[in-house]
């Protein structure tokens, strides 16, 4: 009889046809949550013309989603370890597909507001989820540019949001209700869910469901050749956890890391739904018309197909610490430019670094909290480090929203971002690299 270590033979795998259909199919279903959950900065605009609405008051209906997110984060994080990977992303997607799409029949404020919450309890569900399934399913080397490239489905979501708003709300001048009607679609995904996304290995080993070990590691690595009597095991981080809760995340030397990753997470959502959320509006009280806003709010996610790679390529062979706070850096020094009024070639320039950063940050950010917990603790991790960075995705709406409620000058405005940037830096600089947690105990 065998004793298998099913996550060190994944670890040392090679990059596959089932990694790369892993990996698609986390993206996609990424994709469309990141419509869901960025789509409010596009019909921001319209809600508040003509007086309908103050920012402020759009500020706080943009971050009721985001007050939901903190519930979802920590709700769905937890019961991924319980209730397996599969399940958890079909019950995300249904809450937050169907309430969604009824925004769009909301015909008050406390009713769109509810929808709203209700939405982003599910949308917040499924980014820790898939980032905890890839940083399983992945082979150690490439891990975290694998995992930074699959949160790219966030900006490719707001991507989608904004030519979705291009186009219903620019080209055909249909009503704001419709880009909500399109957040019914989502629904389908919930097939390609069950069909190609794992559970855990922790889940199948407490299922005693040996047939599924053997099959998926037959897929991640071809040479190893089942037997019958073998018997599987997960790596571990030190000694065991008794089982995932709030409190495993503070066991002996993982206090400050948590803390730490924990305002990591908040700096980085509140700088990236601040500035989706407002980008839009900033832009048209400099004398842009929506269109023009709209492209500059797309050249700041567009920046993410190339941050996320390159900023998980310089995790990879810098350390996570080393990486994430260069591109900090270079954020809080690229969005300050931009509050400086600069041309409009020169500004959708500097918006596309700035997205360059933060949102290769972000991916990154996620394999690095991911990587510093153990398998079996590692949804609750995720789902508590997410609700820490939904606060920010909160108040990132809100502090925009009152900023220019104040008139405080665009320069200002940016710079509240800018110094966010600034503040993750030191964050992630009293952060601890934990090496030992990949290595096979």
């Amino acid at each position: 009889m065998r004793t298998i270590n099913a996550n060190e033979l994944i670890d040392k795998s090679k990059f596959n046809s089932y990694f790369l259909l892993v990996f698609l199919t986390c993206t996609i279903i990424r994709l469309f949550d990141g419509y869901e959950m960025n789509m409010f900065g596009v019909v921001i605009p319209e809600l508040t013309k003509n007086g309908q609405m103050t920012a402020t008051q759009a500020g706080l209906l943009a971050s009721y989603s985001f007050i939901g997110m903190i519930f979802g984060s920590i709700l769905f994080g937890t019961l991924n370890d319980k209730i397996g990977t599969r399940h958890s992303i079909a019950i995300c997607t249904i809450v937050y597909a169907c309430f969604t799409g009824l925004c769009g029949f909301a015909n008050s404020h406390l009713t769109f507001a509810v929808c709203r919450f209700i939405a982003g309890v599910g949308i917040a569900g499924v980014m820790p989820v898939l980032t905890a399934v890839l940083a399983e399913y992945s082979p150690k080397k490439y891990r975290a540019m694998i995992i930074s490239t699959a949160t790219l489905g966030a900006p490719g979501g707001a991507i989608m949001a904004i030519g979705t708003g291009m186009l219903l709300l620019g080209h055909y001048g249909m009503d704001w209700r419709s880009m909500f009607y399109v957040g019914f679609i989502p629904l389908f995904m919930i097939i390609i869910n069950y069909l190609w996304v794992p559970n855990s290995m922790t889940y199948y080993l407490k299922k005693r469901d040996k047939n599924s070990i053997r099959e998926i590691l037959a897929k991640t690595t071809p040479e190893y050749i089942p037997q019958l009597d073998d018997e599987y095991e997960v790596r571990l981080l030190g000694k065991k956890v008794a089982k995932a809760s709030f409190i495993s995340l503070f066991q002996k030397g993982l206090v400050m890391n948590t803390i730490m990753l924990w305002l990591m997470m908040f700096f980085n959502l509140f700088i990236i739904f601040g500035l989706n959320v407002w980008i839009p509006k900033l832009m048209m009280g400099q004398g842009y018309n929506l269109g023009s806003s709209l492209i500059i709010m797309l050249m700041f996610n567009v920046g993410a197909f190339i941050g996320m790679p390159l900023v998980g390529w310089a995790a990879d062979r810098w350390g996570y610490r080393r990486a994430i706070m260069t591109f900090y850096g270079f954020m809080a020094i690229v969005i300050a430019l931009c509050g400086t009024k600069p041309p409009y070639e020169f500004l959708m320039a500097m918006l596309f670094c700035a997205g360059t950063a933060i949102n290769g940050i972000q991916g990154t950010a996620s394999a690095y909290v991911a990587v510093s917990y153990p398998p079996e603790i590692r949804g609750t991790a995720m789902g508590w480090a997410y609700a820490a960075g939904r606060v920010g995705g909160a108040f990132g709406p809100i502090v925009g929203g009152l900023a220019i409620t104040m008139n405080f000058s665009f320069m200002s405005t940016l710079l509240i971002w800018a110094v966010g940037a600034a503040i993750g830096v030191l964050v992630v600089f009293l952060t601890k690299e934990q090496p030992s947690v990949d290595a096979v105990k």
